[in-house]
């Protein structure tokens, strides 16, 4: 098992988060507003359930896979009082369409500024000046559906598609700088690639002798 699959591992045994407290301990709500703004997904009329909230949802329900998407929105208390200033649960369709109006995009800006201000953080140990980073990757079943059957399979006999992630880690620490993932029939090497320009200034990346390849040493 890579070192990414063991966090991923320790991540789905976390406890569940109580509330938003949980999250805005290490995710300042200063950066979930950002990076709504700054991809225009921000909310213009008052919602009960705004794009910022709709933010925190997908966090929560990546940390809960097992509750419905409703039960999560009602234990993070996600939803705004209605115009009356009570709290009837939301319709599920209401939330549905929350969660697809935001997209990918603000998650995208808020995983890379997460990176970026926890590595600033980690200031714990260095080789010769140098933080050290590693390249490690794992795969993901999917559900079995028309798009995700382009990704491909992990063998002959797999029952559903994967998806082939590879990241680039701090090697003590494991926060992750970067990722990189799609089809699993692409090889990791491709994925490597895409990785090699988001390290940092003074760090060392280390690859295992699979990742041997002149191609990548000029990326």
């Amino acid at each position: 098992m890579s070192e990414f699959s063991r966090e991923l591992q320790a991540t789905a045994e976390f406890n569940y988060p109580e509330s938003l407290d949980a999250f805005s301990q290490n995710i300042p709500m200063a950066w979930v507003t950002k990076v709504v703004k700054e991809t225009g997904r921000a909310t213009v009329r008052k919602r009960r359930f705004p794009a910022e909230q709709a933010v925190w949802l997908v966090l929560g329900i990546g940390l809960m896979r097992n509750r419905s998407i409703n039960d999560v929105c009602d234990k993070l208390d996600l939803a705004f009082p209605d115009a009356k200033g009570e709290l009837p649960s939301l319709a599920s369709s209401r939330i549905s369409k929350a969660r697809h109006r935001i997209g990918v995009e603000p998650l995208r800006l808020l995983f890379h500024t997460t990176a970026t201000e926890w590595e600033k953080e980690d200031t714990t140990y260095s080789v010769c000046g140098l933080k050290i980073l590693c390249v490690d990757g794992t795969q993901f079943k999917v559900p079995e559906t028309g798009d995700n059957q382009q990704l491909g399979y992990a063998s002959g006999k797999a029952t559903f598609p994967s998806v082939l992630a590879l990241t680039l880690m701090s090697a003590r620490t494991h926060l992750i700088s970067d990722v990189a993932f799609g089809p699993i029939t692409q090889s990791e090497m491709s994925y490597a690639q895409q990785l090699v320009g988001s390290a940092p200034e003074n760090t060392l990346t280390l690859f295992d002798r699979g990742f041997l390849s002149a191609e990548l040493f000029q990326s």
